[in-house]
């Protein structure tokens, strides 16, 4: 794998995300399924869940849910490393956190792809004028969120994503690598993919399948 091995977490779980697979905007079966496995976790496993996406009641993106929890504030936080009563609610299970657990965010959404570029540069401030190029949200690339990133890895431009039938890695790297170019001390470093393809997966699933038959 080419996934560094030190990541943050929000517990022994961390995430699940639930997506269709085809039609890839269907969300119906995907909230029903990461319901059922938000009940699972809560009920059997007492860890505390929180929704995200499209099984948020309000659509809450994992990205404020875990900023609530203060996951983004350093890769040394304490937050959920003591047991204490938690601050922001649970969705379900337990309102004390277990320090052997941790919390689990589940969600629902579209799939998603996470495509991380470690950066060279002297300051996160200089990595999120590159987040701010690739950004659709500040007239970037489509369906592209991006953010910089501190951990024990060195400074990372996160980014998720939306719309990979139309934008893909590939893209985001080049368009990265042009920006690099107009700052000076900041280069870019060999990006990896976290997790899978829907391209991919739907055909070792059918392949698969038909091994069966």
């Amino acid at each position: 794998s080419n996934v560094p091995s030190r990541t943050t977490s929000s517990g022994a779980v961390d995430h699940v995300n639930v997506h269709p697979l085809r039609p890839s905007k269907d969300l119906k079966i995907a909230v029903e399924v990461a319901e059922s496995i938000a009940e699972r976790l809560a009920s059997d496993l007492k860890i505390p869940v929180y929704l995200y996406g499209a099984a948020h009641p309000q659509g809450k993106g994992l990205a404020k849910g875990r900023r609530e929890l203060g996951y983004f504030t350093s890769h040394k936080s304490q937050t959920l490393k003591k047991k204490a009563e938690l601050k922001v609610i649970p969705d379900a299970g337990p309102r004390t956190n277990d320090p052997k657990k941790g919390v689990a965010m589940v969600g629902a959404c579209p799939w998603v792809v996470n495509y991380n570029v470690p950066v060279a540069c002297e300051s996160l401030s200089q990595a999120q004028v590159l987040c701010d190029q690739i950004r659709e949200a500040k007239g970037g690339l489509k369906g592209v969120q991006a953010m910089a990133l501190k951990n024990e890895n060195g400074i990372e431009v996160a980014c998720n994503l939306l719309e990979i039938e139309e934008i893909g890695p590939e893209d985001v790297y080049q368009k990265l690598r042009a920006e690099c170019e107009k700052l000076d001390g900041v280069e870019i470093k060999s990006p990896y993919v976290i997790g899978r393809f829907p391209k991919d997966v739907l055909s070792e699933t059918l392949a698969a399948l038909r091994e069966n038959e």
